[in-house]
């Protein structure tokens, strides 16, 4: 996957001092600067060829002068200007775990240059954000790239409102025609099938992390205890609970489970849990899941993943994607 981390960082620290006035002309301002060069400009928007040293260091603006004139900025054009960071080949292998890595590395640079972010959404289309007073800087992973936006702070703002409005009706804006053809059911549980070998339970499992969104739920379990694995405020957690089968000897030996997990006891109930901050390399998140199916080989002696239950259910309107592990 090519990605150019320190020329993203040369650009967002210009766009950071760079005077916007969110005109059409800013786009002729900043590529000069930028050493940029505009290959297009229609009504709609420009497309530049970019110093980003990718395989396709493309960048395009996006103009929209009724919705600004409808939001009292009749002198602005431009709503956002974005850039590819990292990119990888559709059929690569592996892609997501790239996308994630690189993303992970994006973050970690922009948050040394930036500061800590003003919002973080993990999940697919996962975005890190920063508000500066006449500027909104987005990385945003997708499928197979990594991306900046630079973003007026006016169609910044209607974005939050609208992501908020989403969360208060319980649903994401690209659900909505599904759920008013009535397919998605609040509330309702979605079973899943397991991989036959451990290898594949982790592989999937780690897939699966990577991309739950904030507020989402996953509960595995067996005979001799479950694991509940979400996120909130953008760390991902489990809460592993041992069954009444399980030795208190085993639990309160944390060498048995793994020095990242923390042993807890709460109305005479066992539990142990461990935390991931997002976002992070994708060996982490393949170290998270190893952990958990360690968990269910070692303490609650599962003999394959056949016998780990999974359930995922909507919270707050959010269903996390189970897909790597097969619709049962």
């Amino acid at each position: 996957m090519q990605s150019d981390i320190e020329g993203a960082a040369r650009v967002v620290q210009l766009a950071t001092s760079f005077n916007w006035t969110w005109k059409k002309d800013d786009i002729k301002h900043f590529c000069r600067l930028a050493g940029w060069e505009v290959q297009s400009r229609d009504k709609y928007g420009a497309i530049m060829r970019t110093g980003i040293d990718i395989g396709q260091p493309i960048a395009h603006s996006t103009y929209n002068p009724d919705f600004l004139r409808q939001e009292g900025k009749s002198s602005q054009q431009m709503i956002q200007l974005q850039f590819f960071v990292a990119m990888a080949d559709p059929g690569t292998t592996d892609v997501y775990a790239l996308v994630a890595d690189k993303f992970a590395e994006f973050a970690a640079r922009l948050m040394t240059d930036l500061s800590e972010p003003d919002r973080r959404r993990p999940g697919n289309g996962s975005e890190i954000a920063w508000h500066l007073p006449n500027l909104a800087i987005v990385l945003a992973g997708e499928d197979t790239f990594v991306q900046i936006d630079l973003v007026n702070p006016v169609y910044q703002k209607y974005l939050d409102l609208q992501a908020t409005y989403d969360e208060d009706c319980g649903f994401d804006s690209e659900e909505f025609d599904e759920l008013e053809g009535g397919i998605i059911d609040s509330g309702e549980e979605f079973t899943y099938s397991n991989p036959e070998e451990w290898g594949d339970f982790i592989a999937a499992l780690a897939a699966t992390v990577w991309v739950m969104p904030n507020d989402g739920h996953i509960e595995f379990s067996t005979d001799n205890g479950s694991a509940l694995v979400f996120v909130e405020d953008y760390r991902l957690e489990c809460t592993s609970t041992p069954g009444e089968k399980v030795s208190e000897t085993i639990f309160e030996n944390p060498m048995f489970v793994g020095e990242e997990w923390i042993g807890s006891r709460s109305d005479g109930a066992l539990k142990w849990s461990r935390e991931l901050f997002w976002p992070c390399r994708y060996t982490e998140y393949q170290k998270f899941a190893t952990s958990l199916a360690d968990i269910f080989r070692s303490v609650y002696l599962a003999k394959s993943p056949a016998e780990v239950s999974i359930e995922a259910w909507e919270n707050l309107g959010i269903t996390p994607d189970i897909s790597a592990f097969g619709v049962a």
